[in-house]
């Protein structure tokens, strides 16, 4: 004959393995796995329940990240997928977020890498 308590940890465990493991953020677990996976870099994990979703163009995400993030000024995110933004290389720019490309600077004028 079981207890009160024995039951009540049985009832948990069960609620735990048909739930899914209650990951933390920048972590998901799909179908009821029990283990939580870190989201990988390009994509965000708001939902520790849901697939990672790539993050677009104009944006990037390191892992574990929960969202994506747009790249700064004097970066670019050309495609779908970044984890981390890459910079204007020398001779280029870029002074607003979010960008997919830099632009050329004018003739006589440079950027020199920082």
């Amino acid at each position: 004959m079981m207890n009160l308590k024995s039951l009540l940890n049985l009832k948990c465990v069960y609620l735990f393995l048909t739930i899914g493991a209650a990951c933390s953020s920048g972590y998901y677990s799909l179908g009821g796995n029990t283990a939580c996976i870190p989201c990988p870099g390009g994509y965000q994990c708001s939902n520790a329940s849901s697939s990672p979703v790539l993050c677009t163009a104009g944006n990037y995400a390191n892992n574990g990240s929960t969202s994506c993030t747009p790249c700064a000024a004097g970066y670019y995110c050309p495609t779908d997928g970044l984890s981390e933004p890459l910079t204007c290389p020398t001779g280029y720019y870029q002074t607003s977020m979010g960008q997919t490309s830099c632009t050329q600077c004018a003739q006589g004028k440079t950027r020199s890498r920082k």
